[in-house]
């Protein structure tokens, strides 16, 4: 038999990984979370996607070895283009 206390226990722990989510996201966006965060990617090997200002529609991907790429993410997947729009 459920008591009353199970469902604040499950309410609680959602509440409670929100909270840690909101934490985590606010991290992420300051100087140190950012390098944090690029390193670790270095470190786990994969590709890093970022913005350019010159093509608001596309993402530019730099791989581990500097090479940097312009295209779009297709089904979660990097499309590189041939071209940049014009």
């Amino acid at each position: 038999m459920k008591n009353q206390r199970d469902g604040d226990s499950n309410s609680d722990k959602r509440t409670a990984a929100a909270t840690n989510l909101d934490d985590i996201v606010a991290f992420s966006q300051t100087p140190e979370g950012r390098e944090q965060t690029v390193a670790h990617i270095k470190r786990r090997g994969g590709p890093l996607y970022e913005a350019d200002s010159k093509y608001p529609d596309l993402i530019v991907e730099v791989l581990t070895d500097g090479t940097r790429r312009l295209g779009r993410l297709v089904d979660r997947k990097f499309v590189k283009c041939d071209q940049p729009p014009l």
